[in-house]
């Protein structure tokens, strides 16, 4: 068997040789230099569009030349409000809606309803049995007004910007008063007795009371009324009045009870929320409930945007709305106006548990939370312009990031990559004379044998003993090199990188890491190695030693998902990392072109691959990843870009499983 082996090395090895000489006439060089510096592919690109609110007033659209950055336009906050109902000191004791003076400082009480259960828009009678509870509450409260939103009726209010102010309005009120009807959930039954009526009773008025709680606007009032007083729920059907204090109240009326009572003790002083986490909170819990009511024929009228206007009333500074807003933008528009630990930015940085996930749920796949992330980009304006052919939804989910450090992800071919090895003498010494060798040895070849062919067959002495002395060690040498020089070439691409060229490599599918390996460096000698907690699809194990981890072949379908034209479905994809070399196979919707890193948890940074959308000159989020942080050593910063979630027409679609 070692006969055979030395018998195959030696047959093979001369024609090895052959082909490295062959090889090197034609190479100016062995070594190939870094690009760059050896840094990533730089993302080039540059948005040259306006903004339609942005940080930088400069750069903010100016419809009317007269009117002031969107961003820098606040609501006001009222001190009272512009109307109050004055209980009235005849028998009767009606209450009478009048304007109050700017100087009014008249405790007043909150009436607090919902419209599911009181039609004020269309019923008289409806607003009457208001106006009837909010005079006999003021009586009981020892003060002479109240206020209801249906009152006057000539004010519409839900088109007027005073509704965004009720916040404000409770902050000032006395007390707080909530108005239900339990009427609307009492079972009527001819054969029910009167005593079967008194047990169901409270039964309803509780389901009353949880219909009221789960309205979005409802939170912000019980959060923000004053704690001198109880809170008064009045039952139009037993007229009379049951006081709760706010964690009762909370915990007979909201199904979410225990994530809700922390902004309870929040504004009850007990707990300090920072404002990352009340903004958090508060956003999930408005998300749980509804922000508009039932039409008679049964269909729902829910606007999104109206969840970041529901939270604005817990924040200090609140931007004017905007009618023609989506969620996101009135929720990017809310951020962007508030110290609020740059939210935004983190939410970004989340990688979702299927593309079906909306942003305001945020949750992370990776289990991080919000506070976890600490983002390295800044949101430098909203762009929500809606010009054709765009789509106005589509537009409207848009931001511009800045400060991000990014690279350019190559698709077109796996060309060889440079590197840099430790700079001994025989490397130093084979790099600049190994090129060269194959000529030499054929030009001393060539000189020898036409010494020879002269002085053995023509006789004459054309060439002299020393030139072909010199001739004839020149070539020996040259031939010794050429021989060796499989070894030669071994020891200057074998063994370990001191560094190598940073640029990162994109490949549809799954690829064996030691064709990829061979592909990039010529040779398979385990530099590159699965990654370890890249991607959602990234799988370690204990190493050999017992003291480390390392990554492992990520488990792979035998049968991968196909991708439709309509984008409908998710392929599999592969990363390959040629600064640290590791290779990460990950699930995109699209081939991601650019490697965004917006932030940073846990030790790695996340970095956002996105694909380019050219009708909205935009990036568009494929999947999140966790790198190392020494790749930001070899990026480049980004010019302010266009961001958004989700890609142009998908908006809200699954991934099929």
């Amino acid at each position: 068997m070692i006969r055979v082996d030395k018998i195959t090395w030696t047959i093979f090895y001369l024609p090895v040789v052959l082909y490295v000489m062959i090889c090197l006439l034609f190479l100016a060089t062995i070594e190939i230099e870094l690009e760059n510096e050896g840094r990533y592919d730089p993302v080039l690109y540059r948005d040259w569009r306006t903004r339609d609110t942005a940080k930088d007033a400069s750069e903010s659209v100016k419809k009317n030349p007269h009117k002031a950055n969107p961003y820098g336009n606040l609501i006001e906050r009222l001190p009272m409000p512009r109307y109050l109902c004055y209980v009235a000191d005849n028998e009767d004791g009606n209450g009478l809606a009048r304007a109050t003076a700017k100087d009014c400082t008249d405790e007043y009480v909150f009436v607090a309803y919902t419209r599911e259960q009181f039609n004020t828009q269309d019923s008289q009678e409806d607003r009457l049995k208001l106006l009837g509870i909010g005079v006999r509450c003021a009586k009981k409260a020892n003060v002479k007004a109240f206020w209801v939103d249906c009152y006057p009726v000539d004010e519409d209010y839900a088109e007027k910007e005073d509704i965004y102010r009720i916040c404000d309005i409770v902050r000032s009120a006395h007390s707080l008063v909530i108005a239900i009807d339990s009427s609307r959930y009492t079972s009527q039954v001819s054969s029910t007795t009167s005593v079967d009526s008194c047990k169901t009773q409270p039964n309803a008025s509780t389901r009353a009371l949880k219909v009221w709680g789960n309205r979005a606007w409802t939170l912000p009032e019980v959060l923000l009324c004053s704690s001198q007083h109880k809170i008064t729920v009045f039952d139009l059907v037993s007229l009379q009045g049951i006081e709760h204090s706010k964690h009762g109240l909370g915990h007979l009326a909201w199904d979410d009870w225990k994530e809700a009572a922390i902004l309870v003790d929040h504004y009850e002083g007990s707990v300090h929320l920072s404002p990352l986490e009340l903004i958090s909170i508060g956003y999930r819990c408005l998300r749980r409930r509804r922000v508009r009511g039932s039409d008679n024929d049964g269909r729902h009228n829910d606007e999104p945007r109206e969840y970041a206007y529901a939270l604005m009333g817990l924040l200090r500074r609140r931007p004017t709305t905007v009618a023609t807003d989506s969620e996101f933008m009135a929720f990017a528009r809310l951020s962007l106006s508030n110290n609020n630990d740059s939210i935004l930015e983190r939410v970004l940085c989340m990688q979702p548990l299927e593309q079906g996930t909306r942003w305001h749920e945020m949750i992370d796949a990776w289990g991080a939370q919000l506070w976890d992330i600490e983002p390295s980009c800044q949101i430098a304006a909203i762009d929500g312009i809606s010009e054709p052919p765009f789509d106005e939804e589509i537009s409207t989910q848009t931001v511009v990031l800045d400060g991000v450090h990014g690279a350019s992800i190559c698709w077109s071919e796996l060309a060889p990559v440079p590197f840099v090895k430790r700079a001994t003498s025989i490397r130093r010494l084979t790099s600049m004379t190994l090129p060269g060798i194959p000529f030499i040895f054929l030009l001393g070849l060539f000189y020898l044998l036409t010494g020879t062919y002269y002085r053995i067959w023509d006789g004459s002495n054309v060439v002299n003993d020393a030139t072909v002395a010199v001739y004839s060690i020149v070539t020996a040498v040259s031939l010794a090199i050429l021989l060796a020089s499989p070894y030669l070439l071994k020891n200057l691409f074998y063994g370990k990188f001191w560094s190598t060229q940073a640029r990162f490599y994109g490949i549809e599918g799954y690829h064996d890491i030691k064709k990829l390996e061979e592909q990039l460096f010529g040779t398979v000698n385990g530099r590159l190695r699965w990654s370890t907690s890249t991607s959602l699809q990234s799988d370690v194990a204990l190493a050999k030693d017992g003291l480390n981890f390392e990554g492992k072949d990520p488990h792979v379908p035998e049968k991968l998902p196909e991708r439709h034209e309509d984008g409908d479905c998710r392929c599999l994809f592969t990363l390959v990392d040629t600064y640290v070399l590791e290779v990460t196979a990950f699930y995109a919707e699209r081939p991601p072109t650019v490697v965004m890193i917006l932030g940073r948890e846990r030790g790695m940074q996340r970095a956002v691959l996105c694909s380019y959308d050219w009708r909205t000159q935009a990036f568009c989020r494929e999947v999140v990843l966790r790198m190392k942080t020494v790749v930001l050593n070899r990026m480049s910063r980004v010019d302010k870009f266009r961001f958004m979630l989700q890609k142009p027409g998908r908006l809200g679609q699954t991934w099929r499983k």
